[in-house]
């Protein structure tokens, strides 16, 4: 399903790139330019990085990178 219409960006991309360790709106716009357009699909990415943070048990390597998370309820 494309979530980011102004760059066609697919979800299953975004939810690699979260799994990355891009779990911030501003990396995922920074790694693919997802939600650096006209911004409506903020919410979904925001959405897909808790999904993806709470489905990994933590296990995303957003430590690694230190890059800051996505909070429930909050967008970035």
């Amino acid at each position: 399903m494309i979530v980011c219409h102004c760059h066609a960006i697919s979800d299953r991309m975004l939810k690699q790139r979260i799994r990355e360790g891009f779990v911030s709106l501003e990396a995922l716009g920074a790694c693919c330019g997802a939600g650096t357009c006209c911004g409506g699909c903020q919410p979904v990415l925001a959405e897909l990085v808790r999904e993806e943070l709470a489905g990994s048990g933590g296990a995303v390597v957003a430590a690694r990178n230190r890059l800051p998370v996505v909070q429930p309820g909050r967008a970035a």
